[in-house]
């Protein structure tokens, strides 16, 4: 059966008509009080407070050496064992991305970016599923 012109618009009214009701309803918003009752405050001001505050430079220097130094390297080439080696020329240039990623949510591009290599489980893999995922950090 061909439909008319007519049908079509029809068929496209009530079409609209059904997103429209879907889509474009009139959301009534409730007070943010019900959501203070509703849902309980797990962190407290004092660690809120804790947890914000900006690293302190022995922070960094800790959780750099608490990196395993045989772990892969960037992308940049330079392994952790590089950044624990050279530590004291470096520091200050370390600690001034870490600020600036806390003190301004910026990243340099690429920083906590991750390397996929693929390694065949046989001599003549020639699908996917003769491959083994790798994520090199």
């Amino acid at each position: 059966m061909v439909e008319t012109p007519s049908q079509i618009q029809y068929i496209l009214l009530i079409m609209l008509l059904i997103f429209i009701k879907l889509f474009c309803t009139n959301i009534v918003l409730q007070d943010n009080l019900l959501v203070e009752e509703v849902i309980p405050n797990l962190v407290t001001d004092n660690t809120n407070q804790m947890l914000t505050m900006l690293p302190s430079p022995d922070e960094i220097h800790r959780a750099v050496f608490a990196l395993n130094k045989d772990s892969g390297r960037g992308p940049n080439g330079y392994g952790v064992v590089f950044f624990q080696t050279f530590w004291d020329i470096i520091k200050s240039y370390v600690e001034k991305a870490v600020l600036q990623f806390f003190t301004s949510g910026w990243i340099m591009p690429n920083f906590n970016s991750n390397r996929v290599a693929l390694i065949p489980k046989t001599s003549n893999a020639d699908t996917m599923c003769n491959t083994l995922f790798l994520n090199k950090q």
